[in-house]
């Protein structure tokens, strides 16, 4: 008799009913699980691209300072090359002389054509604030043209550079030939 109350359909009603809520409550439990898992994968996918906009910044920033740094090293380098140069006019016999004077005017005016590129590059990272509005198609744009400033500005460097090695070369000459007493 007992079997019989068990298998009654009432009885298997109810263990069907069971069933389903208990699958109810799951599927409820594993939307809530999806749904939590979906909001941290919106997280780490913000986070990623917080992380990259950050490091975007921070490769502009960089250029933007190698800009500064080019036209602080043409700064250090210039005011020696104007005295070779003097130094040069002066063994030559030429002192005083127009084409000093070019050639002093040309150094000045490669450290003068750097100084916008300089002030350009400084306003940037000194006023970041005012720069957190840009897209990262205008940071990328920003980056590409400070490196393209810093390029420009490290080939005019070393040829100043090199300009003075030469110019410093001459110079060895003529003082080692007035020392030994040789003729220009």
């Amino acid at each position: 008799m007992e079997t019989e109350t068990l298998l009654q359909p009432e009885t298997l009603s109810l263990i069907a009913a069971i069933g389903g809520l208990v699958g109810a409550i799951g599927g409820v439990f594993a939307a809530f699980a999806a749904f939590r898992a979906a909001g941290a994968a919106k997280a780490a996918v913000k986070q990623g691209a917080e992380l990259e906009r950050r490091r975007l910044v921070g490769q502009v920033v960089q250029a933007a300072q190698e800009v500064v740094a080019e036209h602080m090293r043409m700064t250090e380098v210039a005011p020696d090359l104007k005295l070779a140069y003097q130094t040069l006019s002066t063994f030559s016999g030429g002192s005083g002389s127009s084409r000093l004077k070019m050639y002093q005017d040309s150094v000045d005016k490669k450290v003068e054509e750097s100084a916008p590129l300089k002030d350009e590059a400084g306003e940037f990272f000194t006023d970041l604030k005012a720069r957190s509005d840009l897209s990262d198609e205008e940071l990328t744009t920003a980056l590409h043209r400070f490196n393209g400033y810093s390029t420009q500005l490290r080939v005019t460097n070393e040829g100043l550079r090199k300009e003075l090695a030469s110019i410093e070369r001459q110079n060895t000459t003529f003082r080692e030939k007035a020392i030994s007493g040789l003729p220009r």
